[in-house]
């Protein structure tokens, strides 16, 4: 653990690697917000960030239907089955999860 003035930082070896939910319940409790980057097969909602021009498939529609993605955020137009939030707009970003949260 390190710990100096107002931070803390904790380093925990598993056995095995626990699952989202389990950390989250473990270390997050009292936060109304966690954003999680990977955990590609957790449960949780997710937005795929998704840039065209690098020419990769969508991962959560074209690669494997994941019925977890809420919306995908691009600087590209995309025919999705979900919203389409403008990456270079971080407001319309967090104005969408905001609202899902109420």
């Amino acid at each position: 653990m390190i710990v100096a003035g107002d931070k803390l930082a904790l380093v925990k070896r598993h056995d095995e690697t626990p699952d989202v939910e389990s950390l989250i319940a473990a270390y997050f409790q009292n936060c109304d917000l966690v954003l999680v980057e990977g955990w590609k097969m957790s449960s949780l909602p997710r937005i795929e960030v998704h840039r065209p021009d690098l020419e990769c498939p969508l991962l959560c529609r074209e690669e494997c239907y994941d019925p977890h993605l809420v919306a995908v955020a691009s600087d590209g137009t995309l025919e999705v089955d979900v919203p389409v939030l403008d990456l270079n707009n971080p407001d319309a970003v967090l104005d969408f999860i905001l609202k899902r949260m109420t």
